[in-house]
């Protein structure tokens, strides 16, 4: 387990119980609330002690399910990582199968899954940037990508800022795009949000938003940082918790002959990096997350996106084999049943489905 784990989770899994417990007792009641709803309307009473309904009836399973799996202990989850399942992926052909290590998925706390996440959000990321300028520029001429970062001052509860972020969010890009509305051509322009969670200089959580967004360069267009600043106070005021604390900077990166061009490779790479918790992010610099603020960010970010995009800003994403170009699939199973079938592929690689 210490292969996968920045340090031991005992004392964090210790404060993540209550809200563990708490979330699972609601979802077996919302499933018994679904239960017996599907049993009215089906005109079948409920017998105590006498049916399980939850055999059944697919809505309330899942709601176990998942319960059981908000239940279990991260220790455990964290242990099971890589050792359980395994993968291949294929095409139809079997041309060239490959063996796939399947993770425990926990990317907020276990380091090899971070790992994994944080580079495929990389590629996806930038490749996703790159089109959404290519487009912009045929339509409306050059664009860049601008790093936004919103805060608001410690309540002293981290939870509570999360969801100050959250709505103020979604009112000031409302504004924003409104406000620039003729240099954006009066549509809201490409986007992507990540949310991030660090100690903070009082070591209480600090619960911040980044977001990339394309805004034109041509005709001499700029963002109003001015405005921008007292919409941001505005709407936090109204919410409880007034602030002005809002940075803008452009996404640049070196081009190799002493100054600096603009790359949508230089925001995908800073929300990939900050799109996950420091707690195994910086476990080397000793400035990772408390146990007490990691607690914080399973609870404030459990059940919701961690990334936010407009719509239409992932592309297509569809791997193929190089040899026969057929769309690949991922078989995915118990560790011991996936090698067993591995090795029979090994045998005959090149074997056909028919």
């Amino acid at each position: 387990m210490t292969e996968y784990l920045a340090r031991d989770v005992g004392q964090v899994d210790k404060l993540w119980r209550p809200f563990a417990t708490n979330k699972a007792a609601e979802l077996r009641e919302r499933g018994r609330a679904r239960m017996q709803a599907e049993l009215d309307e089906l005109g079948i009473e409920l017998l105590p002690n006498v049916w399980d309904p939850t055999a059944t009836l697919a809505t309330s399973r899942w709601h176990e399910q998942r319960a059981d799996g908000v239940e279990q202990l991260l220790t455990e989850r964290l242990a099971g990582c890589g050792t359980k399942h395994a993968a291949i992926v294929t095409c139809r052909r079997r041309c060239a199968p490959k063996l796939a290590e399947v993770g425990c998925g926990a990317w907020k706390i276990c380091k090899a899954c971070r790992g994994k996440r944080q580079r495929r959000m990389f590629a996806r990321t930038a490749e996703a940037m790159r089109a959404a300028s290519e487009g912009w520029a045929a339509r409306a001429g050059r664009a860049a990508w601008y790093m936004l970062t919103l805060t608001v001052r410690h309540s002293g509860n981290a939870a509570q800022d999360a969801e100050t972020i959250r709505l103020g969010w979604s009112d000031f890009w409302d504004w924003f795009c409104e406000h620039h509305r003729r240099a954006l051509l009066g549509k809201h322009p490409p986007h992507i949000t990540a949310h991030e969670m660090t100690n903070g200089r009082d070591a209480q959580g600090h619960y911040h938003l980044h977001c990339a967004f394309l805004f034109p360069r041509a005709g001499g267009r700029r963002v109003n940082y001015g405005a921008c600043h007292r919409a941001w106070k505005r709407i936090t005021r109204r919410l409880g918790n007034p602030s002005c604390i809002l940075d803008f900077r452009t996404a640049q990166t070196a081009n190799g002959k002493g100054s600096k061009e603009h790359k949508p490779e230089a925001a995908a790479a800073y929300l990939a990096k900050h799109s996950v918790p420091s707690y195994v992010a910086k476990s080397d610099t000793g400035s990772d997350l408390s146990d007490e603020n990691l607690a914080h960010w399973l609870a404030s970010t459990y059940g919701r996106r961690v990334i936010h995009t407009s719509d239409g800003f992932w592309l297509r994403y569809s791997r193929v084999c190089p040899c026969c170009v057929e769309k690949l699939h991922m078989l995915v199973g118990h560790r011991g049943a996936i090698l067993s079938t591995w090795e029979q592929w090994s045998a005959a690689p090149h074997a056909d489905d028919g």
